[in-house]
Protein backbone atom coordinates (compact mmCIF):
# COMPACT_ATOMS: atom_id res chain seq x y z
CA UNK A 1 0.00 0.00 0.00
CA UNK A 2 2.80 2.27 0.91
CA UNK A 3 4.54 1.67 -2.46
CA UNK A 4 1.39 2.53 -4.40
CA UNK A 5 1.01 5.75 -2.47
CA UNK A 6 4.65 6.63 -3.08
CA UNK A 7 4.24 6.07 -6.85
CA UNK A 8 1.21 8.34 -6.84
CA UNK A 9 3.15 11.09 -5.10
CA UNK A 10 6.00 10.77 -7.60
CA UNK A 11 3.59 11.05 -10.47
CA UNK A 12 2.08 14.14 -8.93
CA UNK A 13 5.49 15.70 -8.49
CA UNK A 14 6.43 14.90 -12.10
CA UNK A 15 3.13 16.37 -13.32
CA UNK A 16 3.64 19.53 -11.26
CA UNK A 17 7.20 19.74 -12.53
CA UNK A 18 6.06 19.39 -16.15
CA UNK A 19 3.37 22.05 -15.61
CA UNK A 20 5.98 24.30 -14.04
CA UNK A 21 8.30 23.75 -17.01
CA UNK A 22 5.49 24.45 -19.49
CA UNK A 23 4.54 27.63 -17.63
CA UNK A 24 8.17 28.64 -17.52
CA UNK A 25 8.52 28.06 -21.26
CA UNK A 26 5.32 30.01 -21.93
CA UNK A 27 6.53 32.89 -19.81
CA UNK A 28 9.95 32.78 -21.43
CA UNK A 29 8.35 32.71 -24.88
CA UNK A 30 6.15 35.62 -23.98
CA UNK A 31 9.17 37.55 -22.71
CA UNK A 32 10.97 36.85 -25.98
CA UNK A 33 7.89 37.91 -27.94
CA UNK A 34 7.51 41.13 -25.93
CA UNK A 35 11.19 41.98 -26.33
CA UNK A 36 11.29 41.24 -30.05
CA UNK A 37 8.10 41.18 -32.09
CA UNK A 38 6.12 43.53 -29.81
CA UNK A 39 8.98 45.78 -28.76
CA UNK A 40 8.23 48.53 -31.25
CA UNK A 41 4.50 48.50 -30.57
CA UNK A 42 4.93 48.59 -26.80
CA UNK A 43 7.57 51.28 -26.98
CA UNK A 44 5.25 53.40 -29.10
CA UNK A 45 2.44 52.75 -26.59
CA UNK A 46 4.70 53.77 -23.71
CA UNK A 47 5.67 56.94 -25.56
CA UNK A 48 2.03 57.76 -26.21
CA UNK A 49 1.34 57.33 -22.51
CA UNK A 50 4.29 59.43 -21.38
CA UNK A 51 4.55 62.01 -24.20
CA UNK A 52 2.21 64.82 -25.20
CA UNK A 53 2.11 65.82 -28.87
CA UNK A 54 1.63 69.52 -29.54
CA UNK A 55 1.00 70.54 -33.14
CA UNK A 56 2.73 73.68 -34.37
CA UNK A 57 0.41 75.18 -36.97
CA UNK A 58 1.91 76.87 -40.00
CA UNK A 59 0.51 80.19 -41.12
CA UNK A 60 -1.26 79.99 -44.45
CA UNK A 61 0.14 82.47 -46.93
CA UNK A 62 -1.62 85.79 -47.38
CA UNK A 63 -3.14 87.07 -50.62
CA UNK A 64 -2.35 90.70 -51.35
CA UNK A 65 -3.20 93.21 -54.05
CA UNK A 66 -0.54 94.88 -56.18
CA UNK A 67 0.02 97.57 -53.52
CA UNK A 68 0.38 95.15 -50.61
CA UNK A 69 -3.20 95.53 -49.31
CA UNK A 70 -4.25 92.28 -47.60
CA UNK A 71 -7.17 90.46 -49.24
CA UNK A 72 -6.87 87.18 -47.30
CA UNK A 73 -4.79 86.19 -44.29
CA UNK A 74 -4.51 83.82 -41.30
CA UNK A 75 -5.08 85.02 -37.73
CA UNK A 76 -4.48 83.10 -34.46
CA UNK A 77 -7.46 81.28 -32.98
CA UNK A 78 -8.25 78.19 -30.92
CA UNK A 79 -9.92 74.91 -31.76
CA UNK A 80 -12.13 73.40 -29.05
CA UNK A 81 -12.06 69.65 -28.42
CA UNK A 82 -13.61 67.17 -26.00
CA UNK A 83 -12.45 63.89 -24.41
CA UNK A 84 -15.74 61.96 -24.06
CA UNK A 85 -14.31 59.50 -21.51
CA UNK A 86 -13.77 62.31 -19.02
CA UNK A 87 -17.26 63.78 -19.39
CA UNK A 88 -20.00 62.57 -17.04
CA UNK A 89 -23.38 64.13 -17.88
CA UNK A 90 -22.92 64.34 -21.64
CA UNK A 91 -26.43 65.65 -22.30
CA UNK A 92 -25.90 68.56 -19.93
CA UNK A 93 -22.48 69.40 -21.37
CA UNK A 94 -23.80 69.23 -24.95
CA UNK A 95 -26.58 71.62 -24.02
CA UNK A 96 -24.24 74.10 -22.36
CA UNK A 97 -21.82 74.10 -25.28
CA UNK A 98 -24.49 74.46 -27.95
CA UNK A 99 -25.88 77.49 -26.12
CA UNK A 100 -22.61 79.44 -26.15
CA UNK A 101 -21.13 78.21 -29.46
CA UNK A 102 -22.51 79.54 -32.73
CA UNK A 103 -23.13 76.87 -35.33
CA UNK A 104 -22.91 73.90 -32.91
CA UNK A 105 -26.01 71.69 -32.85
CA UNK A 106 -26.89 70.08 -29.48
CA UNK A 107 -28.06 66.73 -30.89
CA UNK A 108 -25.06 66.34 -33.21
CA UNK A 109 -22.66 67.19 -30.40
CA UNK A 110 -24.38 64.77 -28.01
CA UNK A 111 -24.12 61.99 -30.60
CA UNK A 112 -20.39 62.69 -30.95
CA UNK A 113 -19.86 62.77 -27.17
CA UNK A 114 -21.63 59.41 -26.85
CA UNK A 115 -19.18 57.67 -29.17
CA UNK A 116 -16.54 55.34 -27.76
CA UNK A 117 -13.61 57.49 -28.90
CA UNK A 118 -10.89 59.28 -26.91
CA UNK A 119 -11.16 62.62 -28.75
CA UNK A 120 -13.67 64.68 -30.78
CA UNK A 121 -13.70 68.20 -32.18
CA UNK A 122 -16.33 70.47 -30.67
CA UNK A 123 -15.55 73.45 -32.90
CA UNK A 124 -12.51 74.06 -35.02
CA UNK A 125 -11.12 77.53 -35.71
CA UNK A 126 -13.39 79.16 -33.13
CA UNK A 127 -13.34 82.93 -32.85
CA UNK A 128 -12.25 84.71 -29.66
CA UNK A 129 -15.80 85.17 -28.40
CA UNK A 130 -16.63 81.46 -28.69
CA UNK A 131 -13.35 80.37 -27.09
CA UNK A 132 -13.78 82.80 -24.18
CA UNK A 133 -17.37 81.68 -23.61
CA UNK A 134 -16.36 78.01 -23.35
CA UNK A 135 -13.38 78.77 -21.11
CA UNK A 136 -15.66 80.61 -18.69
CA UNK A 137 -17.70 77.40 -18.23
CA UNK A 138 -14.60 75.58 -16.91
CA UNK A 139 -15.82 72.16 -18.04
CA UNK A 140 -13.93 68.95 -17.34
CA UNK A 141 -12.94 67.05 -20.49
CA UNK A 142 -13.02 70.17 -22.70
CA UNK A 143 -9.72 71.49 -24.04
CA UNK A 144 -8.23 74.00 -26.44
CA UNK A 145 -5.54 73.86 -29.12
CA UNK A 146 -3.85 76.85 -30.74
CA UNK A 147 -4.73 77.14 -34.41
CA UNK A 148 -5.25 79.70 -37.15
CA UNK A 149 -8.33 80.66 -39.14
CA UNK A 150 -8.74 82.37 -42.48
CA UNK A 151 -10.11 85.89 -42.57
CA UNK A 152 -10.96 88.19 -45.48
CA UNK A 153 -10.44 91.80 -44.30
CA UNK A 154 -12.07 93.27 -47.43
CA UNK A 155 -15.24 91.16 -47.01
CA UNK A 156 -16.65 90.33 -50.46
CA UNK A 157 -14.07 92.33 -52.42
CA UNK A 158 -12.50 90.14 -55.15
CA UNK A 159 -14.31 87.10 -53.71
CA UNK A 160 -14.74 85.49 -57.14
CA UNK A 161 -10.97 85.73 -57.60
CA UNK A 162 -9.78 84.78 -54.12
CA UNK A 163 -12.34 82.03 -53.48
CA UNK A 164 -12.38 80.61 -49.97
CA UNK A 165 -10.86 78.02 -47.66
CA UNK A 166 -12.67 75.14 -45.95
CA UNK A 167 -11.48 73.67 -42.65
CA UNK A 168 -8.09 72.63 -43.99
CA UNK A 169 -7.74 73.38 -47.70
CA UNK A 170 -8.74 75.92 -50.32
CA UNK A 171 -11.99 75.11 -52.10
CA UNK A 172 -12.56 77.83 -54.70
CA UNK A 173 -10.57 80.49 -56.51
CA UNK A 174 -6.91 81.17 -55.82
CA UNK A 175 -7.29 79.53 -52.40
CA UNK A 176 -7.76 76.25 -54.29
CA UNK A 177 -5.52 76.63 -57.34
CA UNK A 178 -2.55 77.90 -55.30
CA UNK A 179 -3.10 75.50 -52.38
CA UNK A 180 0.39 73.99 -52.54
CA UNK A 181 1.98 77.44 -52.27
CA UNK A 182 -0.35 78.88 -49.64
CA UNK A 183 -0.78 76.02 -47.16
CA UNK A 184 2.72 75.73 -45.64
CA UNK A 185 3.83 72.73 -43.55
CA UNK A 186 2.72 72.12 -39.95
CA UNK A 187 5.29 71.23 -37.29
CA UNK A 188 5.12 69.21 -34.04
CA UNK A 189 6.79 69.10 -30.62
CA UNK A 190 6.68 66.24 -28.06
CA UNK A 191 6.81 66.95 -24.31
CA UNK A 192 6.99 64.43 -21.43
CA UNK A 193 4.06 64.33 -19.03
CA UNK A 194 3.83 62.96 -15.50
CA UNK A 195 1.43 60.36 -14.06
CA UNK A 196 -1.42 62.83 -13.75
CA UNK A 197 -0.93 64.35 -17.21
CA UNK A 198 1.04 67.49 -16.39
CA UNK A 199 3.80 68.69 -18.73
CA UNK A 200 7.30 68.06 -17.35
CA UNK A 201 9.33 71.30 -17.56
CA UNK A 202 12.22 71.31 -20.06
CA UNK A 203 11.25 67.86 -21.29
CA UNK A 204 11.08 68.45 -25.04
CA UNK A 205 12.10 65.20 -26.72
CA UNK A 206 11.45 65.88 -30.38
CA UNK A 207 10.60 68.88 -32.53
CA UNK A 208 9.78 69.40 -36.22
CA UNK A 209 9.54 73.11 -36.96
CA UNK A 210 6.65 74.43 -39.02
CA UNK A 211 7.10 76.24 -42.33
CA UNK A 212 4.71 79.06 -43.13
CA UNK A 213 3.04 79.22 -46.52
CA UNK A 214 3.97 81.54 -49.38
CA UNK A 215 2.17 84.80 -50.05
CA UNK A 216 0.50 85.66 -53.36
CA UNK A 217 0.83 89.18 -54.76
CA UNK A 218 -1.81 89.88 -57.39
CA UNK A 219 -1.96 92.40 -60.23
CA UNK A 220 -5.37 93.46 -58.88
CA UNK A 221 -5.56 97.00 -57.49
CA UNK A 222 -7.95 97.07 -54.53
CA UNK A 223 -9.27 100.56 -55.31
CA UNK A 224 -9.99 99.77 -58.98
CA UNK A 225 -11.50 96.41 -58.00
CA UNK A 226 -13.81 98.18 -55.55
CA UNK A 227 -14.91 100.63 -58.25
CA UNK A 228 -15.56 97.85 -60.76
CA UNK A 229 -17.59 95.78 -58.29
CA UNK A 230 -19.64 98.72 -57.00
CA UNK A 231 -20.48 100.11 -60.42
CA UNK A 232 -21.30 96.63 -61.73
CA UNK A 233 -23.64 95.95 -58.81
CA UNK A 234 -25.32 99.33 -59.33
CA UNK A 235 -25.79 98.66 -63.05
CA UNK A 236 -27.18 95.16 -62.45
CA UNK A 237 -29.73 96.66 -60.05
CA UNK A 238 -30.53 99.64 -62.28
CA UNK A 239 -31.14 97.54 -65.38
CA UNK A 240 -32.69 94.49 -63.68
CA UNK A 241 -29.91 92.33 -65.12
CA UNK A 242 -29.20 88.74 -64.10
CA UNK A 243 -25.54 89.50 -63.50
CA UNK A 244 -22.48 90.68 -65.32
CA UNK A 245 -18.73 91.17 -65.43
CA UNK A 246 -16.17 93.97 -65.63
CA UNK A 247 -12.48 93.65 -66.49
CA UNK A 248 -9.91 96.45 -66.25
CA UNK A 249 -6.60 95.64 -67.95
CA UNK A 250 -3.33 97.36 -68.70
CA UNK A 251 -3.12 96.82 -72.49
CA UNK A 252 0.66 97.14 -72.60
CA UNK A 253 1.47 94.53 -69.93
CA UNK A 254 -1.60 92.26 -69.81
CA UNK A 255 -1.94 92.90 -66.06
CA UNK A 256 -5.51 92.56 -64.83
CA UNK A 257 -6.19 95.51 -62.53
CA UNK A 258 -9.76 94.51 -61.73
CA UNK A 259 -11.97 91.52 -62.44
CA UNK A 260 -15.49 91.94 -61.09
CA UNK A 261 -18.25 89.34 -61.28
CA UNK A 262 -21.90 89.59 -60.30
CA UNK A 263 -23.56 87.86 -58.49
CA UNK A 264 -20.89 87.51 -55.83
CA UNK A 265 -20.53 86.30 -52.22
CA UNK A 266 -18.65 86.83 -48.97
CA UNK A 267 -15.88 84.25 -48.43
CA UNK A 268 -16.11 84.68 -44.66
CA UNK A 269 -19.55 83.04 -44.68
CA UNK A 270 -19.63 81.43 -48.11
CA UNK A 271 -22.07 78.73 -47.02
CA UNK A 272 -24.80 81.36 -46.77
CA UNK A 273 -24.62 81.98 -50.52
CA UNK A 274 -25.75 79.80 -53.46
CA UNK A 275 -22.94 77.95 -55.21
CA UNK A 276 -23.81 79.75 -58.45
CA UNK A 277 -22.47 82.97 -56.89
CA UNK A 278 -18.97 81.44 -56.64
CA UNK A 279 -18.68 81.50 -60.45
CA UNK A 280 -16.34 84.07 -61.98
CA UNK A 281 -18.30 85.42 -64.96
CA UNK A 282 -15.28 87.34 -66.23
CA UNK A 283 -13.54 84.17 -67.37
CA UNK A 284 -16.23 81.46 -67.38
CA UNK A 285 -19.30 83.14 -68.89
CA UNK A 286 -19.49 82.28 -72.59
CA UNK A 287 -21.64 84.52 -74.79
CA UNK A 288 -22.05 85.80 -78.34
CA UNK A 289 -20.29 89.18 -78.36
CA UNK A 290 -22.31 90.93 -81.04
CA UNK A 291 -20.93 94.15 -82.48
CA UNK A 292 -17.81 94.43 -80.30
CA UNK A 293 -16.43 91.69 -82.59
CA UNK A 294 -16.60 94.12 -85.53
CA UNK A 295 -13.36 95.79 -84.42
CA UNK A 296 -11.55 92.45 -84.78
CA UNK A 297 -13.05 91.88 -88.26
CA UNK A 298 -12.08 95.43 -89.26
CA UNK A 299 -8.50 94.68 -88.17
CA UNK A 300 -8.47 91.47 -90.22
CA UNK A 301 -9.89 93.34 -93.24
CA UNK A 302 -7.16 96.00 -93.09
CA UNK A 303 -4.39 93.46 -92.46
CA UNK A 304 -5.56 91.48 -95.50
CA UNK A 305 -4.81 94.54 -97.66
CA UNK A 306 -8.32 94.54 -99.12
CA UNK A 307 -9.67 97.42 -97.02
CA UNK A 308 -8.41 100.73 -95.71
CA UNK A 309 -10.04 103.26 -93.42
CA UNK A 310 -11.82 105.09 -96.24
CA UNK A 311 -11.67 102.67 -99.19
CA UNK A 312 -13.18 100.75 -100.78
CA UNK A 313 -16.76 101.67 -99.92
CA UNK A 314 -19.55 99.21 -99.16
CA UNK A 315 -23.21 99.54 -100.13
CA UNK A 316 -25.50 98.88 -97.17
CA UNK A 317 -29.20 98.46 -97.94
CA UNK A 318 -31.72 98.01 -95.15
CA UNK A 319 -31.90 94.23 -95.65
CA UNK A 320 -29.45 91.63 -96.95
CA UNK A 321 -30.69 88.11 -97.67
CA UNK A 322 -28.15 85.28 -97.37
CA UNK A 323 -28.84 81.52 -97.44
CA UNK A 324 -32.53 82.15 -96.96
CA UNK A 325 -32.07 84.45 -93.92
CA UNK A 326 -32.54 88.21 -93.70
CA UNK A 327 -29.78 90.30 -92.13
CA UNK A 328 -31.01 93.68 -90.91
CA UNK A 329 -29.67 96.67 -89.00
CA UNK A 330 -30.54 97.15 -85.34
CA UNK A 331 -32.66 100.20 -86.14
CA UNK A 332 -33.68 99.06 -89.64
CA UNK A 333 -31.64 101.86 -91.23
CA UNK A 334 -30.28 101.82 -94.76
CA UNK A 335 -26.89 103.55 -94.72
CA UNK A 336 -26.21 103.49 -98.46
CA UNK A 337 -22.59 103.59 -99.66
CA UNK A 338 -20.15 104.04 -96.76
CA UNK A 339 -16.51 103.30 -95.99
CA UNK A 340 -15.00 101.05 -93.28
CA UNK A 341 -14.70 103.89 -90.74
CA UNK A 342 -18.37 104.79 -91.15
CA UNK A 343 -19.31 101.09 -90.97
CA UNK A 344 -17.71 101.03 -87.52
CA UNK A 345 -19.32 104.28 -86.42
CA UNK A 346 -22.79 103.11 -87.50
CA UNK A 347 -22.13 99.52 -86.33
CA UNK A 348 -23.66 98.18 -89.54
CA UNK A 349 -24.40 94.45 -89.56
CA UNK A 350 -24.87 94.39 -93.32
CA UNK A 351 -21.61 96.21 -93.99
CA UNK A 352 -19.61 93.79 -91.88
CA UNK A 353 -21.41 90.79 -93.36
CA UNK A 354 -20.27 92.01 -96.80
CA UNK A 355 -16.75 92.79 -95.55
CA UNK A 356 -16.47 89.31 -94.04
CA UNK A 357 -17.61 87.61 -97.23
CA UNK A 358 -15.13 89.74 -99.20
CA UNK A 359 -12.05 88.82 -97.18
CA UNK A 360 -13.23 85.19 -96.90
CA UNK A 361 -13.37 82.51 -94.18
CA UNK A 362 -9.67 81.64 -94.12
CA UNK A 363 -8.59 85.16 -93.17
CA UNK A 364 -11.39 85.43 -90.58
CA UNK A 365 -10.40 82.09 -88.99
CA UNK A 366 -6.73 83.07 -89.03
CA UNK A 367 -7.32 86.32 -87.14
CA UNK A 368 -9.83 84.91 -84.70
CA UNK A 369 -7.16 82.47 -83.58
CA UNK A 370 -4.42 85.13 -83.62
CA UNK A 371 -6.53 87.30 -81.32
CA UNK A 372 -6.89 84.41 -78.87
CA UNK A 373 -10.45 83.26 -79.43
CA UNK A 374 -11.15 79.57 -79.02
CA UNK A 375 -8.36 79.04 -76.45
CA UNK A 376 -8.46 78.79 -72.66
CA UNK A 377 -6.36 81.38 -70.84
CA UNK A 378 -4.50 80.05 -67.80
CA UNK A 379 -4.32 82.92 -65.31
CA UNK A 380 -4.14 80.69 -62.25
CA UNK A 381 -7.88 80.21 -61.77
CA UNK A 382 -10.15 77.29 -62.48
CA UNK A 383 -13.22 77.80 -64.64
CA UNK A 384 -11.61 79.57 -67.59
CA UNK A 385 -13.53 78.70 -70.77
CA UNK A 386 -12.18 78.62 -74.34
CA UNK A 387 -15.34 79.91 -75.99
CA UNK A 388 -16.60 78.37 -79.20
CA UNK A 389 -15.69 78.88 -82.85
CA UNK A 390 -17.89 77.60 -85.70
CA UNK A 391 -17.27 74.00 -86.70
CA UNK A 392 -14.95 73.65 -89.69
CA UNK A 393 -17.70 72.29 -91.96
CA UNK A 394 -19.90 75.32 -91.28
CA UNK A 395 -17.47 77.79 -92.82
CA UNK A 396 -18.56 76.79 -96.33
CA UNK A 397 -21.88 78.59 -95.69
CA UNK A 398 -22.08 82.29 -96.48
CA UNK A 399 -24.43 82.74 -93.54
CA UNK A 400 -21.72 81.54 -91.13
CA UNK A 401 -19.16 83.97 -92.57
CA UNK A 402 -21.69 86.82 -92.46
CA UNK A 403 -22.95 86.27 -88.91
CA UNK A 404 -19.49 85.74 -87.41
CA UNK A 405 -18.44 89.04 -89.01
CA UNK A 406 -20.93 90.95 -86.87
CA UNK A 407 -20.41 88.89 -83.72
CA UNK A 408 -22.93 86.04 -83.87
CA UNK A 409 -22.31 82.33 -84.32
CA UNK A 410 -19.18 82.64 -82.18
CA UNK A 411 -18.87 82.53 -78.37
CA UNK A 412 -16.28 84.34 -76.26
CA UNK A 413 -15.55 85.23 -72.64
CA UNK A 414 -15.08 88.74 -71.20
CA UNK A 415 -11.43 87.89 -70.52
CA UNK A 416 -10.84 86.94 -74.17
CA UNK A 417 -12.47 90.20 -75.25
CA UNK A 418 -10.26 92.22 -72.91
CA UNK A 419 -7.13 90.55 -74.31
CA UNK A 420 -8.30 91.11 -77.89
CA UNK A 421 -9.03 94.82 -77.35
CA UNK A 422 -5.69 95.27 -75.60
CA UNK A 423 -4.10 93.82 -78.74
CA UNK A 424 -6.12 96.14 -80.97
CA UNK A 425 -4.96 99.31 -79.20
CA UNK A 426 -1.46 98.61 -77.82
CA UNK A 427 0.26 98.56 -81.20
CA UNK A 428 -0.80 95.05 -82.22
CA UNK A 429 0.82 92.75 -79.61
CA UNK A 430 -1.15 89.99 -77.90
CA UNK A 431 -0.09 90.08 -74.26
CA UNK A 432 -0.47 87.11 -71.94
CA UNK A 433 -3.08 88.06 -69.30
CA UNK A 434 -1.62 88.23 -65.78
CA UNK A 435 -3.43 87.90 -62.46
CA UNK A 436 -0.78 86.55 -60.05
CA UNK A 437 2.23 88.82 -60.09
CA UNK A 438 4.54 86.79 -57.85
CA UNK A 439 4.75 84.13 -55.14
CA UNK A 440 6.76 85.26 -52.11
CA UNK A 441 8.32 82.97 -49.46
CA UNK A 442 8.13 83.75 -45.70
CA UNK A 443 11.71 85.08 -45.84
CA UNK A 444 10.49 87.52 -48.56
CA UNK A 445 12.44 85.82 -51.32
CA UNK A 446 10.58 85.49 -54.62
CA UNK A 447 9.60 81.89 -55.36
CA UNK A 448 7.97 82.66 -58.69
CA UNK A 449 7.44 85.83 -60.70
CA UNK A 450 5.16 86.33 -63.68
CA UNK A 451 6.38 89.10 -65.94
CA UNK A 452 4.59 90.57 -68.97
CA UNK A 453 4.96 88.36 -72.02
CA UNK A 454 4.41 89.31 -75.64
CA UNK A 455 2.84 86.19 -77.09
CA UNK A 456 2.83 87.31 -80.74
CA UNK A 457 2.31 90.24 -83.04
CA UNK A 458 -1.23 90.10 -84.42
CA UNK A 459 -1.61 93.35 -86.38
CA UNK A 460 0.74 96.15 -87.41
CA UNK A 461 1.15 99.35 -85.43
CA UNK A 462 -0.31 101.25 -88.38
CA UNK A 463 -3.50 99.18 -88.29
CA UNK A 464 -3.68 99.61 -84.51
CA UNK A 465 -3.40 103.40 -84.87
CA UNK A 466 -6.20 103.50 -87.43
CA UNK A 467 -8.45 101.29 -85.29
CA UNK A 468 -8.00 103.56 -82.27
CA UNK A 469 -9.08 106.53 -84.36
CA UNK A 470 -12.05 104.63 -85.78
CA UNK A 471 -13.20 103.47 -82.34
CA UNK A 472 -12.77 107.00 -80.97
CA UNK A 473 -15.23 108.08 -83.65
CA UNK A 474 -17.69 105.41 -82.43
CA UNK A 475 -17.70 107.05 -78.99
CA UNK A 476 -17.70 110.60 -80.32
CA UNK A 477 -20.39 110.30 -82.98
CA UNK A 478 -21.63 106.70 -83.09
CA UNK A 479 -23.33 104.14 -80.86
CA UNK A 480 -20.99 104.65 -77.90
CA UNK A 481 -21.76 108.28 -77.01
CA UNK A 482 -22.64 107.44 -73.41
CA UNK A 483 -19.07 106.20 -72.92
CA UNK A 484 -17.71 109.75 -73.31
CA UNK A 485 -15.65 111.17 -70.42
CA UNK A 486 -15.23 114.96 -70.10
CA UNK A 487 -11.71 116.00 -70.98
CA UNK A 488 -10.56 112.59 -72.21
CA UNK A 489 -10.43 111.05 -75.67
CA UNK A 490 -12.19 107.70 -75.40
CA UNK A 491 -12.53 104.87 -77.89
CA UNK A 492 -14.60 101.70 -77.89
CA UNK A 493 -17.36 99.61 -79.37
CA UNK A 494 -20.83 98.59 -78.27
CA UNK A 495 -22.22 95.07 -78.60
CA UNK A 496 -25.83 93.98 -78.24
CA UNK A 497 -26.41 90.29 -78.94
CA UNK A 498 -29.60 88.28 -78.73
CA UNK A 499 -29.23 85.05 -76.77
CA UNK A 500 -30.14 81.84 -78.53
CA UNK A 501 -32.52 79.75 -76.40
CA UNK A 502 -32.92 76.12 -77.41
CA UNK A 503 -30.99 76.81 -80.61
CA UNK A 504 -33.34 79.60 -81.67
CA UNK A 505 -33.15 83.39 -81.43
CA UNK A 506 -36.94 83.68 -81.71
CA UNK A 507 -38.01 81.68 -78.68
CA UNK A 508 -37.35 84.25 -75.97
CA UNK A 509 -36.21 87.87 -75.82
CA UNK A 510 -32.91 87.63 -73.97
CA UNK A 511 -29.90 89.84 -74.67
CA UNK A 512 -26.27 90.36 -73.71
CA UNK A 513 -25.12 93.98 -73.63
CA UNK A 514 -21.40 94.68 -73.68
CA UNK A 515 -18.91 97.46 -74.26
CA UNK A 516 -15.17 97.22 -74.87
CA UNK A 517 -13.23 100.44 -74.74
CA UNK A 518 -10.00 102.24 -73.87
CA UNK A 519 -8.68 105.61 -72.75
CA UNK A 520 -7.02 107.93 -73.42
CA UNK A 521 -7.69 107.05 -77.05
CA UNK A 522 -4.45 108.61 -78.33
CA UNK A 523 -2.32 106.79 -75.71
CA UNK A 524 -4.33 103.96 -74.09
CA UNK A 525 -3.52 103.31 -70.44
CA UNK A 526 -6.49 101.06 -69.67
CA UNK A 527 -8.87 98.72 -71.46
CA UNK A 528 -12.25 98.14 -69.81
CA UNK A 529 -14.75 95.49 -70.85
CA UNK A 530 -18.26 95.56 -69.37
CA UNK A 531 -20.92 92.86 -69.80
CA UNK A 532 -24.52 92.81 -68.54
CA UNK A 533 -26.58 89.62 -68.70
CA UNK A 534 -30.10 90.22 -69.98
CA UNK A 535 -30.71 93.83 -68.89
CA UNK A 536 -34.36 94.93 -68.88
CA UNK A 537 -36.33 96.71 -70.21
CA UNK A 538 -33.61 98.56 -72.13
CA UNK A 539 -31.12 96.10 -73.52
CA UNK A 540 -29.05 98.14 -75.99
CA UNK A 541 -25.40 98.27 -74.97
CA UNK A 542 -25.25 101.97 -75.73
CA UNK A 543 -27.78 102.56 -72.93
CA UNK A 544 -26.55 99.97 -70.42
CA UNK A 545 -22.99 98.65 -70.83
CA UNK A 546 -21.55 101.93 -72.19
CA UNK A 547 -22.54 104.03 -69.14
CA UNK A 548 -21.10 101.31 -66.89
CA UNK A 549 -17.84 101.49 -68.84
CA UNK A 550 -17.86 105.29 -68.54
CA UNK A 551 -18.12 105.27 -64.76
CA UNK A 552 -15.46 102.59 -64.25
CA UNK A 553 -13.03 104.15 -66.72
CA UNK A 554 -13.50 107.70 -65.45
CA UNK A 555 -12.82 106.73 -61.83
CA UNK A 556 -9.81 104.66 -62.87
CA UNK A 557 -8.31 107.55 -64.82
CA UNK A 558 -8.80 109.92 -61.89
CA UNK A 559 -7.46 107.43 -59.33
CA UNK A 560 -4.35 106.81 -61.41
CA UNK A 561 -3.93 110.57 -62.00
CA UNK A 562 -3.91 110.22 -65.79
CA UNK A 563 -3.87 113.79 -67.17
CA UNK A 564 -6.73 114.86 -69.47
CA UNK A 565 -6.21 114.51 -73.20
CA UNK A 566 -4.69 117.41 -75.12
CA UNK A 567 -6.83 119.58 -77.36
CA UNK A 568 -5.18 117.92 -80.35
CA UNK A 569 -6.10 114.46 -79.08
CA UNK A 570 -9.69 115.52 -78.37
CA UNK A 571 -9.97 116.97 -81.84
CA UNK A 572 -8.42 113.82 -83.34
CA UNK A 573 -11.05 111.75 -81.52
CA UNK A 574 -13.90 114.05 -82.52
CA UNK A 575 -14.51 114.84 -78.86
CA UNK A 576 -13.65 118.52 -78.69
CA UNK A 577 -16.81 119.34 -76.77
CA UNK A 578 -17.72 120.52 -73.28
CA UNK A 579 -21.37 119.50 -73.08
CA UNK A 580 -20.72 115.89 -72.08
CA UNK A 581 -21.90 114.97 -68.57
CA UNK A 582 -20.53 112.06 -66.53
Amino acid sequence: MKTAKTNTNIKRIIFIYICFCVCFLLIAGRVVQVNTAMAGKLTAYRERQSLRRIDLHARRGAILDTNGEILAMDVPCQSIYAMPGEIGNKKRIAGMLSQVLSGVDKKTLLDDLSKDVPFIWVKRHADDADASAVKSLDLKGIGFLDATRRVYPQDSLAANIIGFQGLDTGIEGLEATYEKHLRGQDGVVYLKKDAIGRNVPNSESKRVNFKNGNDLVLTIDRAIQYTAEKELADSVAEHNAEGGAVIVMDPHTGRILAMASNPTFNPSNYKDFPKSSYRNNALSYVYEPGSIMKSVIAAAAMESGQFKEHSPTVFCPGVLRIDGFNITESHNDAYGTIDLAKCMEKSSNICFAKIGMTIGPEIIKEYLKKFGFGIRYDIGLNGSEPGLLPAEQNWVRKSTIATVSYGHGISVTPLQMAVAYSTLVNGGWLMRPLLVQRVVAPDRSVVKENKPVRVRRVISKETSDVLRRMMASVVADGTGKKAQIPGYAVGGKTGTAKVAVGGSYRAERRYIASFAGFAPADDPKFVVVTVLLNPKPYYYAGLTAAPLFQRVMMQTLLYKKIPPSSTTALSWAGENRTDVTP
